[in-house]
């Protein structure tokens, strides 16, 4: 109503009149809620927005990237308040960065000067709220909420906000209480619903995060992910490939077929694309095949590798030229004695570090895959930290080692299996040094189970039966081959093999959660697990 009394008064020439009417619009649009107007609307009230000069008023800047949120275009958001300076601005592209990257150091500056600027605005100190939560700061995520739903005590959303935040700090009373109220306003609303209903039945729910409603962020781009071979000059005793494999699988898929399944892939809507092993720099038809990928048209091609090879600054250099603009290293320990000896090469590490300071300077985005198992388990506290601090990454995927009967674990578990109790210690002491830190981005875990550490089931992407929490980020529709032209969608995959067990019957999370993997449950029972029923969230 109020972007429709702006078109009109602009109509009219009274400018002035309308900014007045597109401020307000802006202003309800997002105390309104994080789900935003209809789509038909926004996008009406945006051309309104962009029909005025850009020189007219600074805020008209701002409300376009509202209105640009709202439309779950957080991206374009960013790049619109990119010099926002008011609160306002501040909040929205805070909130525009939270949607797209998680809690990164912009992000939570944005969101806290926000509510230092403005603290009587709900919407900020919602946001503030949230930001505390990711960042851990139990103390402070209630207090912002609170606060907000004081300044709007009728907003079903803000109750529900406090109650989450008060089940995190273990406040079950003062939870129900919000809920409760909550419910008056909006007697049908579903979450706050579900949530009370879990707490009469005396099982918390898990709180993994205190507004389920920010903007959905433009999709990640569907992705292709080929295994290119089975060979590799490393011998991680963990490794999944099989040892014993066929010549022409320790190749791969010849060029012509892989160039085959690239094309068809292009034109069935896949943009992304990884090459992982065995390990891909051995195949010396890479350069072919990652020029061949550039020219189709990908615009994200990643390889995962162990990183010997790309220490030769011109390889690396030819890489990137035929557009790999992410790489991910395998590192497993956070000195040469530790890393080395897993992987079996000396001087690997090194090479890796070399590999990077190359990489970083052509401007490639590094992350590292972990493998955590008995041999650096105990040292997984000291890794986290050389990898956020002396290796410089903030991009870490934890993957807990698979029991699988092939590959060279089948030969090497006495050396290796770890369970998951002895896990969670090393886990958690991990993320605890890097809340100390500062750290906003903390590492996704795979192939872990939220009983677990219930805390930080936020970070576990492959415990859902959601097929977008697969891991990695993957969309329901990315799809793996493997080197012998075998494979599927990624989720069905990587979710093979799991099924409940006699804990997950009490367990809160029953409904979503795939359970264990078979052959975990094989090698060591059922006897450690325990239903999730005391609240719990992310570090």
């Amino acid at each position: 109503a109020w972007h429709d009394r702006a078109r009109a008064l602009r109509a009219s020439g009274r400018v002035p009149e309308s900014l007045d009417a597109l401020e307000r619009a802006a202003r309800l649009n997002a105390e309104l809620g994080w789900g935003g107007p209809r789509p038909e609307a926004a996008t009406a009230a945006l051309e309104e927005i962009r029909a005025l000069e850009r020189g007219l008023d600074p805020r008209l800047a701002e409300w376009e990237g509202e209105t640009l949120l709202r439309l779950g275009r957080p991206k374009d958001a960013v790049l619109a308040l990119e010099n926002a300076s008011s609160a306002w601005g501040q909040a929205w592209r805070g909130e525009a960065r939270l949607a797209l990257s998680g809690l990164t150091a912009d992000a939570a500056r944005d969101i806290a000067d926000a509510a230092r600027r403005d603290p009587r605005w709900a919407k900020a100190r919602a946001l503030a709220a949230e930001a505390c939560f990711r960042s851990g700061e139990r103390a402070k995520a209630l207090a912002h909420a609170s606060a907000a739903v004081k300044l709007n005590p009728y907003s079903a959303r803000l109750r529900l906000l406090k109650a989450k935040a008060a089940l995190w700090t273990g406040r079950r009373a003062s939870a129900g209480k919000e809920l409760a109220e909550a419910l008056r306003l909006v007697p049908g609303h579903a979450e706050a619903l579900r949530l009370a209903a879990l707490l009469r039945a005396g099982t918390p729910p898990v709180v993994t995060a205190l507004l389920d409603e920010l903007p959905t962020p433009e999709a990640e781009p569907k992705s292709l992910e080929f295994f290119v071979n089975y060979a590799c000059n490393a011998k991680c005793p963990f490794c999944f490939n099989p040892p014993d494999a066929a010549p022409e699988l320790d190749f791969g898929l010849p060029l012509p077929e892989l160039a085959r399944r690239l094309l068809e892939g292009w034109r069935e809507g896949y943009r992304a694309v990884k090459f992982i092993g065995g390990e891909v720099t051995i195949r010396e038809d890479l350069p072919k095949i990652l020029g061949l990928a550039r020219r189709i048209g990908y615009r994200s091609i990643q390889v995962t590798t162990n990183g010997i090879r790309l220490a030769d600054p011109a390889y690396a250099r030819t890489l990137v030229r035929l557009g790999v603009n992410r790489v991910r290293f395998s590192i497993h320990g956070h000195t040469p004695e530790l890393h080395d000896r897993l992987v079996a090469v000396p001087g690997a590490l090194v090479k890796i570090e070399r590999a990077a300071r190359t990489l970083k300077a052509l401007g490639v985005s590094v992350g590292v895959n972990y493998v955590l198992n008995r041999v650096n388990a105990a040292a997984f506290p000291e890794t986290l930290e050389w990898l956020y601090g002396t290796f410089g990454v903030d991009d870490v995927i934890v993957y807990f080692i698979r029991y699988q009967g092939f590959g060279a674990l089948a030969q090497n578990k006495k050396l290796l299996k770890l369970t998951f109790s002895d896990a969670a210690g090393p886990l958690r002491e991990g993320f605890a040094r890097l809340r100390a830190r500062g750290v906003t981005r903390f590492p996704q875990l795979i192939h872990f189970a939220p009983c677990v550490a219930p805390e930080l089931t936020a970070y576990m992407l492959d415990w859902t039966k959601d097929p977008a929490g697969s891991g990695q980020g993957n969309t329901p529709e990315d799809r793996v081959t493997l080197p012998d032209g075998s494979g599927g969608l990624i989720h069905q995959v990587t979710n093979s093999g799991k099924r409940p067990v006699a804990a997950c019957a009490a367990c809160s999370l029953k409904d979503r959660c795939l359970g264990i993997e078979e052959n975990y449950a094989a090698e060591f029972g059922e006897a450690e697990f325990q239903p999730v029923a005391a609240a719990g969230a992310a570090a």
